[in-house]
């Protein structure tokens, strides 16, 4: 399987791979070299998985294939952290084999420990915009369906929000009673809009444009300990265009997760206003639901309804044409060990002036 990742490294190439394996040897020295009075706390983990997808149609757009009708695309997430005290360490680094980006890092964080329950976090990190950027990373094994909601997509796969950001971010919490109330605050650098999709900034090799994006999101768990949680988030900032002009972007949303026995149920709906420089603006609005139910003997089965009002008429979503706009799917996941899962998933999603039908099946693991 991992012949499948040599393309993807050989294409770094030079001071590139240079550059990467030098990052990949500090966080080595930092995760194995604690101070003489620190005890440290973490994991190492790695989340491999393969997808194959086949669609009833290839998707093209002015002439250019933009989704092929099948495709397989193995890739791998590792995962570190690492805590010293107050010092801690996150680190993800995602390969793909089909990724045009190629090796790259999705989070690369320092935090320091601050009184009262809360964090600061320096560096690229996840965007705490709603529950599932968060609650999820690039390890595909954590979520139970295969695809992300349209509107939480990543930058590179047809994402319209800033998923990543690089800068500044303040977690914190207050518990009263039973319940706890939990509070994000982020500031940072964002993507650009590049071609017909966002390009998120590469901290290794920062040679794109980028504006400040902030963020703030507010959290309610009834159970400081439970699983259920409701959220609001707000977020504002701009996304530059490479042709010339800005996108100056405001987001709302509310979102929740609400788990009983073998029953969840979590969903998000965002309000989206995009401004463009020298045009109106447009606001439209996004959401989705999903549920899942547990099954006897390791099966879930699940199923997600995504939609969108109000965005035909948008001049920024118009650049990006693999938005998921709306979407029906369901599927089946078998927990194969405590590590391994398989998930079959049909879909009928609905882009800029095209639809697809899509079969996904998805193996995926977390070792050790």
């Amino acid at each position: 399987m991992y012949e499948h990742f040599r393309p993807t490294v050989q294409r770094l190439g030079g001071a590139s791979a240079w550059r990467h394996a030098s990052v990949l040897l500090l966080l080595v020295l930092m995760v194995n070299s604690p101070p003489v009075s620190a005890v440290p706390k973490g994991e190492f983990l790695v989340f491999p998985n393969i997808n194959t997808i086949s669609r009833k149609d290839e998707l093209t757009l002015n002439g250019q294939k933009i989704l092929p009708q099948e495709h397989t695309d193995p890739s791998v997430d590792f995962f570190f952290s690492r805590d010293f005290e107050r010092l801690r360490v996150i680190a993800e680094f995602f390969t793909s084999s089909s990724d045009d980006h190629g090796a790259h890092f999705e989070r690369l964080q320092l935090g320091w420990r601050l009184p009262r329950n809360m964090n600061l976090w320096g560096g690229r990190f996840h965007n705490p915009l709603g529950y599932w950027n968060t609650q999820y990373h690039h390890g595909s094994y954590l979520e139970t369906a295969i695809t992300r909601p349209g509107t939480v997509a990543y930058e590179s796969s047809g994402g319209i929000l800033p998923m990543h950001l690089a800068g500044l971010l303040l977690e914190g919490s207050v518990t009263r009673g039973e319940a706890m109330f939990g509070y994000d605050l982020a500031v940072g650098l964002g993507p650009g809009l590049s071609g017909a999709a966002l390009e998120e900034l590469n901290i290794l090799n920062p040679d794109s444009r980028s504006e400040p994006v902030l963020t703030l999101r507010l959290n309610y768990s009834p159970l400081e300990d439970g699983p259920t949680q409701y959220g609001l988030s707000f977020s504002r900032g701009t996304i530059p265009d490479n042709l010339g002009g800005d996108i100056r972007q405001e987001t709302m949303g509310a979102h929740a997760n609400w788990e009983t026995g073998r029953l969840r149920l979590l969903g998000a709906l965002y309000t989206i206003r995009n401004e463009i420089t020298g045009s109106d603006d447009r606001s439209f609005a996004s959401g989705y639901l999903q549920a899942e139910w547990a099954l006897a003997l390791r099966w879930t089965l699940f199923s997600r309804l995504e939609d969108s009002r109000g965005e035909k008429d948008d001049g920024f979503l118009a650049r990006i044409p693999l938005f998921v706009r709306a979407r029906q799917l369901g599927g089946i996941r078998f927990e194969l060990t405590d590590r391994q899962a398989l998930k079959l998933e049909f879909s009928n999603t609905r882009y800029l002036g095209h639809h697809s039908e899509a079969v996904r099946f998805q193996w995926s693991a977390v070792f050790p």
